[in-house]
Formats: C-alpha cells, structure tokens, sequence
C-alpha cells in the first residue's frame, strides 16, 4: 500500500536506537527513545530532526516502520512491521514498511546468521509500546480524563466507558509535545493477546513483487546515468599485463575504458554496448602462482593434512573411520551482484541491495580516500542474498568506475560473472572417528577438519561419548564468503550421516539411536513428531528409503525426514520432505513454512547438484547450464509442522539448510545400501553390484575412456543373437533424458561416439531396453 506525501502533512516519528556491544558481551540496548515531528509541504521540509528512526505515525493514519535490515527474499520487512504494529495496536492494512539507509544510527544492519528477529525482538516491540502510550496519553489530555480510562485498538484510541474514538494520526500534534514514556513504564503484550504476531500475514512486498514495482538494483535509473561491466582475469590470483582497448572503443555506444585494481571497465550508454566493448578488449594475463590449479589437487591437498585420527577410548568394541568431502559452493542468486554508483564534488552517494550497508559505506571511502560522511549508502530490496551482499566489491567497483569517469554509473556482474568472481561457500574434507560400546551407546567422536581455513567446527547435538576437533588448513587464494547457514552446511551433512552409520553400526534404527543419545528435550519432542509424520517404521516399496537428520542452531531446533525412490536403472527420485521445526515463538507461520520449504530446495540443488570446480587455475561454472539447480518439476512434495514452546523467537533463515542433505543421503543408503559420503550426490552411481551384473546376461557393455572429460566412445556387444530391437538412450541421474545418440552397427557390436561437451559433471546412465527388458550402465564425466 502507497502512501501519498504530496500534500502537506506532520508526521510523528518516533525511535529508539539499539547498538551491538560485541561478541563477549553480547547485545546492548539503548534506553534513550526518541520523538520529532518533522513537517511537510509541496514535498518541501520545512522543519525537521534527524532522529533514529523506527516508527512514523501520519496525519491520515498510515503507520511507516523504517526496517534497518536488509530485504533479501526473507521477509524482513513484514516481520519487523508485524512486531511494531502489535504493540502500537496499528490498523495491519495501514502498515507500511521502508528500507533505511546505511547509517550508524540505525544500529548494527548487518543482515545474516538469522539474527535480525533474535536481536530486535524486544527493542521493536518496546518501541511500539512506547508510542502506543504516548497516542493513549495524548487522547486523554484531549478528552481531560486518565490514560487509565483509555484503551486502543486499529489505530485508534477509544474512550473506556464512552463513545469517543480518535485515530493516531488525529493525536500526532498533541503527542509531539508530551515526554516519552520511559521504557519502564510501559507494559509489553502477553502472547495470548497478539492479533498480528503467531498468525499468518501476507508479506507487504508481494504486490510490488507480482506486479513488478519493486526496485532492485537492476532497475535503478538516473538521470544521465551510464552502465558498466568489468573484465576480470580469469586466473585465481592472476592480474592484467597489458590490454588494448582501440577496438573497445569503436564500438557504437562504448564511452570509454578505464583500469582500476579489480580490472578493466568498460562504461557504455546501455547494457549491451558495454558488453560487446568488453568482448573486443584485447588481453594479455598474469596468470599468476594458480594457473595449473585444479579441483582434484585441492582435494588431494586436504586429504594428505588427515594422517592420523587419533584413538577412541578402550571402551570401544567397534568404530567407523570416514571421510565426507564437499564443494565450493556459489551464492547464485537470481539477481547478479549490480549497484549504482555517482562520485560528484568529493562525495559519493550509493543505491544497492547489500546485507550490511554500513561496511559498504566504508568500504567506498576507503577505496575513495574520502571520509564516510561523504558517503551515503540506499539500501534496495535484492534478489537473493543468502551471504554474497556482506561482500560490498560490488559496490566499490561502482564506485571506482564512477570516480574514474566522472558519470553516474550502474554497474553490473552478468551471471557468469557472478559465478566465477564469488566469495564461495568453502570446500573441505572430513574425517570423522567414532565408536560405540558393547552395549551399543557411542564412545565418542573425532572430527577432522580440513580446508582452506575457512571452516570451523559444530557440536553435535547429541552425548556421542565425548566430541573433540582438530583443524587443518591449506590456503589456494579462492575466495571465500557466508554461505546459507556457513560451517552448517559441510558440518551437519558429516556429522548427521556418521551418526546414521552409528546406529547401523549398534544394529539400532537411526530414530531410535538419535532419541537414545539425546537428554534435550526439545530435539526429542522435534525428532518423535518428524517420525510420527513420517509415518517412520512402516514398511516401503522396493527401491524406496527413508532418512532422517537434526539441527539445532540460531535458537531453533529442526528434523528432516526425506523419502526417496531409486529405480532398478539408478535414478534417483526425491518423493517428499518432512520437517518439523521449533522456532519458539513463530511470529509469522506461513513466512517460516517458506523459509523452510526454501531452504530444502537449496540443500536439494547443491546436494544434488551444485559445484564450483577450477580447472587450469580457473573456475569452471558460467550458468545455470553448469552450476545446476533444482527445476520446478523436480520439487518434491512437503509436510511442515511448526511448532510453538516459548514466547521468544529464533531465527529462521539458515535454519532449514543443514538438516536436508544428510537425511537426503541417509534415505538412499536405506534405499540402495550405497553411503554417499562426497557431495554433490551426482559424483556416485546409485546402482547396486547385483543390478550390474543382470545385464551381462544378455549383453556387455563398455565406455572408452570411462571416467571421461567431454566425450566418450560406448560399445555394446551383445552374447547372442537380438530378435527385438535395441534402443539405447542417455539419461542424467534424476531420470531425465539428455541424449539419444546414433548408433552404428559393425562386426557384432554397436558402437557411438557420444558428445557431453555441454552437460555438467556428473553420473550418467546408458540405458539399454530391448523388448521389455531395461538394463542400465553407469558413467561419469568429470569435467
């Protein structure tokens, strides 16, 4: 909903500040709240304050919450709205929520580990309250009776034992000249009076997302305003050695090019020109100490620290020794990296989606050599965050290039810039040691951490006998970044699928195990409920499975169950995802549900999927073509149960990764018997020995070479003499077919050579069907 400021107005406006007192001693509030009236006319301020701003009550009854965090996709707004606009008692169709801009008063904006609604829980609501009673004290000194004989509801405020009413924006005037009411004095809801909070409420953004009127980045303009991209070497740790931009600089519409540190930029009057004088830049590289850098090699670097994972009590009678690999990771959001950026008289003013405003502001003046006050960061909703926006290079670049220029500059990543100039979510190698005792309880783990440094440890959430860690470390200079619920990620996919082989090892069920070695209750109620919906222990069909996995962090506990069907040829089919989850208090259910559902569908994608791989010291990924995600028709189908247990919140938009992956790979170990212990799950064929050897019955089959990088050469020779047809297809290993290729027919075989030049590494299945027969052969493509 709009609000009109062309018409003359006052507005009350009121705030509290809240600051971050740091990591030892936690959060610190401010008890100062503030009140101004600021007063408009033609769109001119004819008389105002600077205050830190939260609240805005105006004169035709419209409540502004300005929200200091950012907007990524998470609901922020909406949530933070639904706090204020409980405790001020607000009429919900008549709330609007406002990106700030990055400033300190706002407190700390850094937007990520799921703390907004943990850190401005109360401060919020307290807020509300504050101005709630200052709207009942300014009826009563109106009406001449006592606040007591006042109550308010929808905006405004009602006689007790009368029948007068005035709304909020009738009383702004009035209220501006009473005191605050001091923090003490005003009282908080009871949960069991909300009307907003713990009930679903539509996000105040969707209008403006259907209808395409919201503002991103991309869509920022100017006036005079001019675009740019950047050619980036290519190389990990590389540089510029030389470049000619003459042939850049003929292209209709280029402007002109500039070098600065992070490469060379390319201002043009619209998009395209910019990127066809990129493309006619010409280059030479310092490839720099990674230019023979591959994937393999980083792995096989990390595996080499893990020499020895030391000794479990004597107590143990039989031991698991593993190791779980996983992959750098790109943020990929749907929206690229892009901001605008206008340098002018020695100050710079900026508008772009970012997770921390005010870093991005010093970043710019940092990079500018100018001060911070002459910096001024506008916050846009951003098409995706998940930790890429804490990163401002974006911003700087923005803002070199306008300096450089001297114009207003939109500048932007494509897609495959995108991809392969990302802070990544880090690779690492696992080794986990753990051991039970004759009676089947664990006695203890070890957990060996091994990565470029970026990765540190998590508890588990269950008494596995003891949980000791070690890390090693061996630097590549790859970027690396917050990634969707960071250390999570890699930690509980290894640390969850140990604890399913655990419970293999006992002969225990893994629900049962998992209950058995838990006292925290509330994992117990979470686990007992996801069974219980899964309907876990009943029977399934052949080449069906079940998994289940926890996580508890950010305040929040969660279980997943995943059900999965493989099929005889190998494809894997992911049937439906259950969780329960325990957020507190759910402030906003159906916005939960869909952080949920969210969340699995990007731990589906990257443990399915997903990979960032270097090859010649360069990233590989260009695209969704190459760095897959899940496809609407791959989603599976969802059962959510939200819980309640408490009148305090807990984040929420990190919560519904890590849990996924592993109850993902411990449904296909139920499935098929085959451990995944090297994501993404694509890397390992899922068909079984016996499967394979059904096939030599009738023909054999091979590939040349087999793994393979872009094509390969298949043969199958079949043992005696075919009365039916021979069709031969290729698949990907979700089932879908890729490839029909041509076969030739010679000296009793039929043979192809097959192009994968365009398909990303993965597990692919020659299916061959003659009749009613199917039989399927494994093959891989590692580059």
């Amino acid at each position: 909903m709009e609000n009109n400021t062309s018409q003359s107005r006052r507005r009350f406006i009121f705030g509290t500040a809240l600051t971050l007192g740091g990591i030892v001693s936690g959060f610190a509030f401010s008890n100062k709240a503030l009140a101004e009236l600021i007063v408009f006319k033609d769109e001119k301020k004819i008389l105002g304050f600077a205050p830190s701003v939260w609240v805005e009550i105006t004169k035709d009854n419209f409540v502004v919450v300005t929200v200091a965090r950012s907007e990524i996709g998470q609901g922020i707004k909406t949530t933070f709205a639904m706090i204020v606009a409980e405790e001020l008692d607000a009429d919900w169709s008549k709330v609007i929520a406002v990106n700030s801009q990055g400033d300190p008063k706002y407190g700390d904006q850094s937007t990520g580990g799921s703390t907004s609604v943990r850190m401005f829980w109360t401060n919020l609501r307290q807020a509300g309250a504050q101005a709630r009673q200052m709207m009942i004290n300014a009826a009563a000194q109106i009406w001449g009776i006592s606040p007591d004989d006042c109550y308010t509801e929808n905006s405004y405020v009602y006689e007790r034992n009368g029948t007068r009413k005035l709304a909020y924006g009738e009383l702004i005037e009035t209220a501006m000249n009473l005191p605050v009411p001091p923090l003490n004095s005003v009282k908080l809801k009871s949960s069991s009076e909300f009307k907003i909070l713990g009930k679903s409420q539509k996000n105040l953004e969707e209008p403006n997302y259907v209808t395409g009127k919201t503002i991103y980045s991309f869509d920022f303009r100017y006036p005079g305003m001019k675009y740019a991209v950047l050619l980036r070497c290519p190389y990990i740790g590389g540089s510029v050695k030389s470049f000619d931009a003459t042939d850049a600089l003929k292209q209709n519409g280029v402007i002109g090019v500039y070098q600065i540190e992070e490469g060379i930029a390319v201002v043009a009057d619209n998009s395209w020109a910019a990127l066809k004088g990129r493309e006619a830049l010409k280059v030479q590289w310092n490839e720099g100490p990674n230019a023979n850098l591959n994937t393999e090699q980083i792995y096989e670097t990390f595996r080499s620290l893990i020499v020895n994972t030391g000794q479990l009590p004597s107590k143990t009678v039989k031991e698991i020794d593993v190791r779980f690999e996983v992959p750098f990771l790109a943020h990929s959001t749907m929206e690229p990296m892009c901001a605008f950026a206008n340098f002018k008289d020695g100050k710079c003013e900026i508008f772009a989606g970012t997770q921390n405003p005010q870093y991005a502001r010093e970043d710019v003046a940092r990079a500018l050599k100018i001060s911070k006050d002459n910096v001024t960061v506008n916050v846009l909703n951003s098409g995706g965050g998940f930790g890429r926006r804490l990163n401002s290079d974006y911003i700087t670049i923005a803002a070199k290039i306008s300096k450089a220029s001297g114009l207003p500059i939109l500048f932007f990543y494509t897609k495959a810039d995108d991809i392969k100039f990302d802070y990544y979510r880090p690779a690492s190698v696992h080794a986990i040691k753990a051991g039970i005792d004759s009676n089947g309880k664990p006695t203890g783990m070890i957990h060996i951490i091994a990565s470029q440094g970026g990765v540190w440890p998590v508890d588990p959430p269950y008494n596995v006998g003891g949980y000791n860690y070690e890390l090693k470390s061996s630097a590549f200079g790859i970027r690396e970044g917050a990634w969707r619920s960071v250390e999570n990620t890699q930690n509980i996919f290894a640390i969850e699928s140990a604890i399913d082989e655990l419970a293999y090892l006992a002969g225990k069920d893994p629900f049962e195990f998992r209950l058995e070695i838990t006292t925290d209750q509330k994992l117990k109620n979470v686990l007992s409920k996801v069974a219980q919906n899964a309907n876990w222990g009943s029977s399934l069909p052949s080449g069906w499975g079940r998994g289940i996995a926890a996580f508890v962090g950010y305040g929040a506990y969660i279980t997943h169950v995943v059900e999965v069907y493989v099929s005889n040829e190998g494809f894997l089919n992911v049937k439906k995802i259950y969780a329960v989850v325990d957020p507190g208090f759910p402030i906003n259910p159906e916005n939960i549900r869909n952080q949920i559902q969210g969340a699995a569908i990007d731990a589906l994608s990257t443990a399915l999927y997903a990979e960032i791989t270097i090859e010649g010291g360069q990233v590989q990924q260009s695209g969704f073509h190459n760095y897959r995600w899940l496809r609407m028709d791959e989603i599976p189908e969802f059962d959510i149960e939200i819980l309640r247990t408490s009148d305090n919140p807990s984040g929420m938009g990190e919560v519904g990764f890590p849990s996924v992956t592993p109850a993902l790979c411990n449904a296909i170990f139920n499935a098929t018997g085959i451990r995944i212990r090297k994501l993404p799950i694509s890397r390992t064929p899922l068909t079984s020995v016996e499967k394979q050897l059904t096939k030599d019955n009738y023909f054999e089959v091979n590939a040349f070479p087999n793994p393979f990088e872009s094509s390969v050469k298949i043969e199958i020779t079949p043992r005696s003499v075919l009365n039916k047809k021979l069709d031969v297809e290729i698949y990907d290993y979700l089932g879908k077919k890729v490839i029909e290729p041509k076969f030739k027919y010679d000296s009793a075989k039929y043979f192809a050579d097959v192009n994968f030049e365009i398909l990303p590494p993965s597990v692919y299945y020659v299916v061959v069907s003659f009749g009613a027969e199917r039989f399927s052969f494994p093959i891989m493509k590692v580059k």
